[in-house]
């Protein structure tokens, strides 16, 4: 993007089809100038005639209106960039369409250079070390915030981001091109002629050279270490200078070459970063632009000390597992079967989501509640509780009838002992089992002597007050 200085408009001049300076567009943008123009658009400075405000217009080129889908994608991927909240990405405000069907955005008016011009001045000798880490932590902070919005920009370089002076805070970076980074894919193959026209392939990461739908978080983050190579050294790791295919291969075939054959005295752990996410299997290259903002923290001053802040509080964040509370049960007895598997009152139940890194038995379903269970389980414990008293009592009543012996006679003795009568001739022949008159178990001294006879027993007395009638003389008993 080329500053609005250097193109200074004049009143009723049109520049490549687009809407003259001074003419105003649906009734409340006036247009003040061009900013810039290239093969895919052109972004001009406008002025909103209701609030007085400076904004910047980005109109899409008339040649791209005709490619199938692209009205639709330009519009749907700016609307997608507006939703990223971040202060390192350009803001969106509104939309629409000029009379002859030709979209337009509307977005916030910037004043700098972007970061290719700022790598072009410093030359072969690169950005000090600590500048450099702070603008690609910045670069960082932004994807980190469109990521976690489902957002891959897919078209990160220089030429992208933009570096202004923001609240008395030079060196403030914003991303840019968010709304029309997929609607470059059809132009994706044309790369001949010039130099510039290599810009994407020079920053892509070879899974995305090989298909843009291959392109996600990964992608961004090697795109992000071509940058922060060429800060550091004035040039990129692919050369430049060459035909399409050596462009490619080099992308495909060839690691980067070591940044420290570039440029001497820088820290080895800062080279090694640098290359971790110029790593061409993805597998292997940084996961998140938190751990990629992680291992350049080493090296950056204390101006990127709240970018960093802001990435580890995001971060953090993120990683913390979501916890669901239950409310705490009532305390409650339960019988023992039932209090050996019932869970703790306050018990602590995590529910950790269905992400792709989370494992595959966790449910999304929450727990039933601990208030629930015990509610269910006081009724049935009594149920219980009565069934098993009322079984121990029929029991112990089993019990006691059986073994139960006759009361003494009447005319036996209150301290009497209850014996049990055997009959001799159900006594066994075994000398050790040999039972007494009484019932008490003796040991026989000679094993051929028969066992006494049993005590007789007493003559039972009739009740007088039970005694039968007395039988008629005249009726005889039956014979």
């Amino acid at each position: 993007m080329t500053d609005s200085a250097d193109l200074p408009g004049k009143p009723g001049a049109a520049f490549g089809g687009y809407p003259a300076i001074g003419e105003v567009v649906d009734g409340k943008y006036r247009i003040d100038g061009l900013l810039g123009e290239g093969a895919m658009g052109a972004v001009a400075r406008a002025t909103h005639l209701v609030r007085r405000a400076t904004v910047a217009l980005k109109f899409m080129s008339p040649a791209m209106v005709m490619v199938p889908g692209a009205v639709q994608r330009f519009v749907n991927e700016a609307v997608a960039a507006s939703k990223i909240e971040s202060e390192h990405i350009v803001r969106i405000h509104d939309t629409g369409a000029l009379p002859n069907g030709m979209p337009y955005l509307v977005m916030e008016h910037l004043e700098g250079q972007d970061l290719a011009a700022l790598i072009a001045r410093a030359g072969a000798e690169g950005l000090p070390v600590a500048r450099a880490v702070h603008l690609a932590l910045q670069i960082l902070r932004g994807l980190q915030v469109a990521h976690g919005a489902g957002v891959v920009h897919r078209d990160m370089k220089p030429a992208n981001c933009f570096v202004v002076t923001r609240d008395a805070e030079p060196d403030f970076l914003k991303i840019l091109d968010f709304g029309i980074s997929k609607v470059r894919e059809p132009q994706a193959v044309s790369i001949t002629h010039t130099n510039a026209a290599l810009g994407t392939p020079l920053y892509m990461a070879p899974e995305q050279a090989r298909s843009p739908r291959d392109a996600d978080d990964r992608s961004d983050l090697y795109s992000t270490g071509v940058i922060l190579y060429e800060m550091l050294t004035g040039t990129t790791p692919v050369s430049p200078d060459g035909e399409v295919n050596e462009v490619l291969f080099q992308l495909f075939m060839t690691d980067a070459p070591a940044i420290q054959s570039r440029r001497a005295g820088l820290p080895d752990g800062l080279a090694a970063a640098v290359h971790r996410a110029l790593t061409r299997d993805p597998k292997e290259r940084v996961g998140s632009a938190a751990s990629m903002a992680e291992s350049l923290a080493p090296w950056a001053d204390e101006r990127s000390a709240a970018v960093l802040a802001k990435i580890r509080s995001r971060a953090a964040a993120s990683a913390a597992p979501s916890v669901v509370r239950h409310a705490p049960a009532e305390r409650v007895s339960l019988p023992q079967p039932f209090a050996a598997t019932a869970p703790a009152p306050n018990a602590l139940v995590a529910d950790f989501g269905s992400t792709g890194d989370r494992a595959s038995a966790v449910t999304d379903k929450p727990p039933p509640s601990v208030a629930a269970r015990s509610t269910l389980a006081w009724p049935l414990g009594i149920g219980v509780g009565a069934a098993i008293a009322v079984a121990g009592v029929v029991v112990t009543v089993l019990v006691v009838r059986a073994t139960r012996t006759p009361s003494p006679s009447p005319s036996s003795s209150a301290n009497a002992t209850v014996t049990t009568w055997v009959p001799a001739s159900a006594a066994p022949s075994s000398p050790a089992s040999a039972v007494s008159a009484e019932g008490a178990p003796k040991t026989a001294t000679t094993p051929s002597a028969p066992a006494p006879p049993p005590a007789p027993r007493p003559p039972v007395r009739p009740d007088p007050r039970y005694a039968p009638p007395a039988t008629p003389k005249d009726i005889k008993p039956f014979q």
